[in-house]
């Protein structure tokens, strides 16, 4: 599985709750599915991401990220 790695103010603008998800004071680390079902953001994983502003990575480098 893929996640996405942004900032937590715009995954709330495209209305992503990010309560009880990893992260930390600025990114949240969102899982694929939720991603992709999003109808505020279109487009693979990838141009989803970029739309949030975020990356997309695997859980080992999310851990790695978020625990800095």
């Amino acid at each position: 599985m893929k996640y996405v790695i942004c900032l937590r103010s715009s995954a709330e603008l495209h209305d992503i709750k990010t309560a009880h998800h990893l992260m930390d004071d600025t990114r949240v680390a969102l899982s694929e599915k939720e991603v992709l079902s999003c109808n505020a953001v279109t487009g693979t994983l990838e141009e989803r991401a970029g739309q949030l502003g975020g990356v997309v990575s695997t859980l080992q480098e999310v851990k790695f990220v978020l625990n800095q």
